[in-house]
């Protein structure tokens, strides 16, 4: 169901493709998407990064759109910035690198145009236990947007989408969703401020179910 969320939305940004000057996937693009455990499994078998290259070879075949899952299971927010510093020491000085690194460098060798930006249901529900404290969501969103800032300023994309974490299953009265729910305005709120747009993932789900 996860993939749904990022399917629509993708649909949803690429309305104004016919315009280039208007945000929205191109032809040429090169897509990494950078997150935690739903980013690692999209990028196999039946998951929404190999769906979204299947949606687009079949909505535009003429098109050349490369798509990089980028994911690490169990990740947060905080854990976006430590890898995107690690990839500054490796550019100025190789050090040993770890398989994260490594997957990092090779994303961003493929110079991305549009980052999606996936993280935060770690941050936000960690063991399921609920932050939604004032300073539990004032840390964890300047955990996420820092890892932001990093990718404008190292990787340089066009465009960066962010996704609000997601809820888990169907229901959204559950306690654990209704604390996720609660980062989605403040993350809008905050995105401009950072060269970033918001996917309307959670509302597509939301209507699909």
């Amino acid at each position: 169901m996860i993939a749904t969320h990022l399917l629509a939305a993708l649909l949803t940004c690429s309305a104004g493709i016919a315009d280039a000057d208007k945000p929205g996937l191109r032809n040429g693009d090169v897509v990494m998407c950078f997150g935690d455990s739903i980013t690692y499994n999209g990028g196999r078998g039946s998951g929404y990064v190999e769906q979204m290259k299947g949606l687009v070879k079949a909505w535009k075949p003429e098109w050349n759109v490369k798509f990089d899952a980028c994911g690490f299971s169990g990740a947060g927010a905080g854990f976006a910035s430590y890898l995107l510093d690690k990839y500054v020491i490796e550019k100025s000085g190789p050090e040993q690198q770890d398989e994260h690194v490594q997957n990092l460098l090779a994303a961003i060798a493929e110079k991305p145009t549009i980052v999606i930006y996936l993280f935060g249901i770690n941050d936000v529900c960690a063991n399921d236990i609920a932050r939604s404290r004032p300073a539990d969501m004032t840390r964890v969103m300047g955990e996420y947007f820092k890892g932001v800032d990093k990718i404008r300023e190292l990787i340089k994309p066009r465009e960066i989408w962010l996704s609000p974490p997601l809820c888990t299953g169907e229901r959204k009265t559950t306690p654990k969703n209704l604390v996720t729910l609660e980062y989605g305005p403040l993350l809008a709120k905050l995105a401009s401020e950072h060269g970033a747009r918001v996917l309307p993932t959670q509302e597509d789900f939301w209507n699909v179910v």
